[in-house]
């Protein structure tokens, strides 16, 4: 099964785009600031279905709105 992976700078352009700072983004999905970070450097990567609840949470998403 082929895995999708969020590319770091989408990541980073997605927080930027909902005026977060990182610790702001990291608590909108309930991780730690750190582990954000990693994401958006590209050491660890983010699981798609987070990065989905980031969108949805920050009003991004393409197909939903809250």
């Amino acid at each position: 099964m082929e895995q999708r992976v969020v590319e770091p700078s989408k990541i980073r352009e997605a927080r930027l785009k909902a005026g977060h700072t990182q610790e702001q983004a990291a608590h909108t999905v309930g991780v730690a600031r750190r582990t954000w970070q990693d994401w958006e450097r590209g050491i660890a990567a983010m699981m798609p279905g987070l990065f989905e609840l980031y969108l949805i949470k920050t009003g991004q998403h393409p197909e939903l709105h809250i």
